[in-house]
């Protein structure tokens, strides 16, 4: 319940109704990664009609979602090998699928692509991959 109240709180709303909200989003089984899905009118449903209260939630959900994609790691490390090492895969955005398209048509990269690379964790660590579990 604390992680929704300080959501709400961060959003602007007073302490007792950032209480009742958190308990609406609490027995409605809201996760933080169904934020950008609420609506309006998802809102109202849920008991929270206060026009001002309805913006602030709505803006801080997208600002709140985006500052948490950002802080996303550009890489996902995977188990160790035998070596050593450790194999990192890069994470791919629609950007620079396009750009990695372009480039093995104009012939600049091979047109196998290679998303995968062995680098030691200490390595890994300054690249800020970040092992699965």
């Amino acid at each position: 319940m604390s992680e929704w109240i300080k959501f709400f709180t961060g959003a602007g709303i007073p302490p007792g109704a950032a209480s009742t909200y958190s308990l609406s989003f609490i027995d409605n089984r809201i996760k933080r990664n169904m934020l950008l899905d609420l609506t309006k009118e998802y809102l109202k449903e849920m008991g929270i009609s206060v026009m001002g209260d309805v913006i602030a939630i709505l803006k801080y959900a997208r600002s709140t979602h985006l500052k948490e994609e950002r802080e996303m790691p550009a890489l996902s490390a995977l188990p160790a090998t035998q070596d050593g090492k450790i194999e990192i895969k890069r994470q791919t955005t629609a950007g620079n699928r396009m750009l990695e398209h372009y480039m093995r048509k104009e012939g600049m990269i091979s047109s196998e692509p290679e998303a995968k690379v062995k680098v030691t964790t200490e390595m890994a660590a300054r690249l800020g991959a970040v092992p699965k579990r």
